[in-house]
């Protein structure tokens, strides 16, 4: 489905440097710590770090909208709990009711760190808008490009979504069921259709490596990390597991995974609206 070859580059974003992501190690995983924005965001269902590490965006389904946080170093989370230049971004007034993003839940940025994709846990859709400007999330107005209708697969409510670089396709998770989808015409998600769904019992979240040989998912039943192994890179039917970590929540309602290029991977607790960072 997807070329591992050209999902080993790393995207150079506009004018700026040539950012690289650390694969995630599970076996490598020793700690586990709560940071707690001091906010009642109103039920964050999951969340994405930029590839240069400056910005963390919570998507908040409540609110129908994102809070955008600066991180002064690199992918520190523990810079979340002074909220740093916090801002709201509302994609749903930005982009229009035809976007039909309303109650936001998984979000993926391309490592341009302009192109987003987001899904909508109202419509079951999952949609992609593109900013002009990297990192200029909430001075500008992004473009709406396209959306697709993922309900009819069985993918709703609080779905978790990863796009590689390539844009030949995404994957989804959601209760339990994880979801492969290509798309014929790259980013265009009017041509996706879903290819395979292969069941992992509690899986909320998903992550994969650059050359897709490796993913990671959240299994909020269990509290666990995942990782798998691909015999066949991108082919989710091949998944064998290979290792996992277990983190500490007395929270049952545990959404998304989110892994920063210095390999903490991140989960989300919509009922105390704080962040677990494993790293």
């Amino acid at each position: 489905m997807f070329t591992p070859e050209m999902l080993a580059l790393r995207r150079k974003p506009s004018g700026g440097a040539v950012y690289t992501r650390t694969d995630l190690d599970v076996t490598a995983l020793t700690t586990d710590s709560i940071q707690d924005p001091g906010l009642a965001v109103g039920s964050p269902r999951g969340g994405a770090v930029t590839i240069d590490g400056s910005k963390f965006l919570w998507v908040v389904e409540g609110e129908d909208r994102a809070r955008v946080w600066d991180l002064a170093t690199a992918n520190d989370m523990t810079d979340v709990s002074g909220v740093q230049d916090e801002t709201t971004v509302n994609w749903q007034t930005a982009l229009g009711s035809s976007a039909n993003q309303e109650t936001p839940s998984g979000l993926m940025i391309l490592d341009d760190m302009k192109t987003f994709y987001l899904f909508s846990r109202t419509a079951d859709n999952v949609t992609k808008f593109v900013y002009s400007t990297a990192l200029d999330y909430d001075g500008t107005t992004p473009t709406y490009d396209s959306h697709i209708a993922v309900g009819g697969d069985g993918f709703t409510s609080s779905s978790a979504i990863w796009v590689p670089e390539d844009e030949t396709g995404f994957y989804i998770a959601y209760n339990g069921t994880i979801g492969e989808y290509a798309m014929s015409t790259a980013g265009d998600l009017t041509t996706a259709t879903l290819t395979r769904t292969q069941s992992i019992s509690g899986a909320w979240g998903i992550w994969f490596q650059p050359d897709l040989s490796v993913c990671w998912v959240h299994d909020r039943t269990t509290k666990r990390i995942e990782e798998y192994s691909l015999s066949t890179p991108g082919n989710i039917s091949t998944m064998s597991l290979s290792s996992s970590y277990t983190y500490t929540s007395n929270s049952s309602a545990m959404y998304g995974l989110t892994v920063t290029t210095d390999m903490q991977a991140l989960v989300f607790d919509s009922t105390s609206d704080e962040i677990v960072v494993i790293s």
